[in-house]
């Protein structure tokens, strides 16, 4: 059996604390519709995907946004 690696900067993440590695982001699980996690996939990261979208909605670029 072989032992497992670890990264270099595996040790350099610790070290800086769970709230350094956070970056002000909060992890939630959502269902999607199997064609939105297709479109989704065609960039390797879905969640830079999603805050990109919600960027220009909130910028008014894909639809009309309802300021309260």
């Amino acid at each position: 059996m072989t032992r497992r690696g670890k990264h270099e900067n595996s040790l350099e993440n610790l070290k800086m604390g769970a709230v350094s590695r956070k970056q002000g982001k909060i992890r939630v699980n959502v269902t999607l519709l199997p064609v939105t996690l297709k479109w989704l996939d065609r960039n390797k990261n879905r969640s830079e995907m999603i805050d990109e979208i919600v960027r220009l909605i909130l910028k008014g670029d894909l639809v009309r946004v309802k300021r309260e």
